[in-house]
C-alpha cells in the first residue's frame, strides 16, 4: 500500500533527530529517512511482549481486596437507594428498576472478582 501525507510538522526535537539522520546518510532522501525510521520503530514496537506480569505479594493482594470490598459496599449502597426511590410515572418507574437489575449484574461481577482475587494467593486454588 502506497500512500504518502502531503504535509506534516515535525516537533523540534524531531527536526534535529532528521537533520542528524540526514547528516549521517547523506545518500538518502528524506522521505526515506523518515519511512526506515518509522518502520523501525513500528518493528521495535511490534517486538515488545504486549503483556509483563509478575507475581503479586500478598499485601498487594489484600489491597486489592480491600478496593473490590470499597466497590462492593457502594454497589450495595446504589441498589438500596434505587430501591427507595418510589416514582409516579410508569416510564421513571421502568428506569428505575433497569437500573436495579444493572446494579444487581454489576454486583455479580465485583463479587465474582473478589473471588477471583481471593485465589490468587490460595496456593490450593486450581488455575
Amino acid at each position: 500500500m502506497k500512500a504518502s501525507p502531503r504535509s506534516f510538522q515535525l516537533s523540534s526535537d524531531a527536526l534535529r533527530a532528521l537533520k542528524i539522520l540526514e547528516g549521517l546518510y547523506i545518500n538518502k532522501s528524506r522521505k526515506n529517512i523518515v519511512s526506515d525510521a518509522l518502520v523501525c520503530t513500528a518493528n521495535a514496537a511490534a517486538a515488545q511482549p504486549p503483556i509483563q506480569s509478575r507475581r503479586l505479594e500478598a499485601s498487594d493482594v489484600l489491597a486489592l481486596q480491600v478496593e473490590v470490598r470499597e466497590l462492593e459496599k457502594i454497589a450495595r449502597e446504589v441498589r438500596r437507594e434505587l430501591l427507595r426511590v418510589r416514582p409516579a410515572e410508569k416510564p421513571s418507574a421502568e428506569k428505575i428498576t433497569k437500573a436495579i437489575h444493572k446494579a444487581d449484574a454489576t454486583l455479580d461481577e465485583i463479587t465474582h472478582l473478589r473471588q477471583k482475587i481471593a485465589k490468587m494467593n490460595d496456593p490450593d486454588a486450581s488455575q
